[in-house]
């Protein structure tokens, strides 16, 4: 192997690993904030919920990355809550 596949390698596999620590701690707080299932299917979350989760782990990880896992828009959290309906 050259320096630079190693390099590489050794990039996507920190990548990897951040994705899967941000996956774990979604997951962590899902249980603890929204009070699912450790199963829960993080997309099938409502964008209350999504944006909750999204506000109590942004000092930790980069609202890129989370938005992305979650599949939300990135400016989507930011909205006002709609007012309920009559």
């Amino acid at each position: 192997m050259t320096k630079n596949t190693d390099d590489d390698d050794a990039e996507a596999l920190r990548r990897r690993v951040e994705e899967l620590e941000l996956g774990n701690a979604l997951m962590r707080e899902v249980v603890e904030v929204v009070k699912k299932d450790p199963g829960a299917d993080l997309r099938r979350l409502s964008n209350r919920e999504k944006t909750l989760l999204i506000d109590r782990l942004r000092p930790a990880y980069s609202l890129r990355s989370m938005t992305c896992l979650l599949a939300i828009a990135p400016g989507g959290h930011l909205l006002p809550p709609r007012p309920a309906r009559r």
